[in-house]
């Protein structure tokens, strides 16, 4: 039922606001929305008769639904972050390695990137 009062939410809001609100749960005849940021919650606050008036039209028969309440709640939007790429250290030996093995390569392609590993030894960072 969720998953349809929210495509039903969808397209009763403006589109800017439709994209960043969710109805979350409905407890004791109260919808609770959320949103991601207040700005957006506030527009939610002005409309939330208007919410309740047309989900009650469209769902009442239906499913006896029977809002009387509306509730909005702000919840931050979950960010997965990527965990931070560990750099292998390339000593000044092995840097001397790969510039040698670039000399004596004939292969341009193979060269230039035997070349840009070896720097890397240089600078010990990236």
């Amino acid at each position: 039922m969720l998953e349809r009062l929210n495509f039903s939410l969808r397209s009763l809001l403006p589109a800017p606001l439709g994209e960043h609100c969710w109805a979350a749960a409905i407890r004791d005849q109260e919808l609770i929305l959320v949103t991601d940021a207040s700005t957006w919650a506030s527009q939610l606050r002005y409309l939330q008769r208007e919410i309740i008036k047309q989900l009650n039209a469209e769902y009442g028969a239906e499913y006896g639904l029977a809002l009387k309440k509306c509730r909005v709640r702000i919840d931050a939007p979950r960010v997965v972050r990527e965990p931070a790429r560990r750099r292998l250290a390339l000593s000044p030996e092995s840097a001397r390695t790969l510039q040698r093995a670039a000399e004596a390569t004939t292969d341009p392609e193979l060269r230039a990137a035997l070349q840009k590993l070896a720097r890397r030894g240089d600078r010990g960072d990236e």
